[in-house]
């Protein structure tokens, strides 16, 4: 899903932003590097600890190695802390997540349009 995201706006580089537990880290880790390759995309994988309140750090990381898109992998507070970091970095391109991301917690904690195309 995230490689033909990629295709379908023209990305050039992602970040998978990914909970760093080994159930979430195997894909994104051990499977996405070759398939991202063969589909002639750029791949980062940014692992950020459970629990990370607020991901600005990592998410300024996004904007420096030149990402136009982030996939999401994590739990719902995960994935709100994430976004935020995002939008905290002005973060302006593409952002794609798994299904587990947007819950009702996640619109209450995500302000602004953030959510809004995904």
């Amino acid at each position: 899903m995230p490689i033909q995201v990629a295709k379908d706006k023209g990305l050039k580089k992602v970040t998978a932003a990914v909970i760093d537990v080994p159930a979430a880290l195997h894909s994104a880790q051990d499977v996405a590097p070759g398939l991202f390759r063969a589909a002639g995309i750029g791949y980062e994988l940014s692992r950020v600890a459970p629990g990370t309140a607020d991901m600005t750090p990592q998410m300024q990381q996004v904007v420096r190695n030149g990402s136009d898109g982030v996939l999401i992998i994590g739990n719902d507070s995960f994935c709100s802390s994430a976004m935020n970091g995002l939008r905290s970095v002005g973060f302006t391109g593409t952002i794609s997540d798994i299904s587990q991301c947007v819950t009702d917690a996640t619109r209450k904690a995500v302000a602004g349009s953030v959510l809004k195309g995904m």
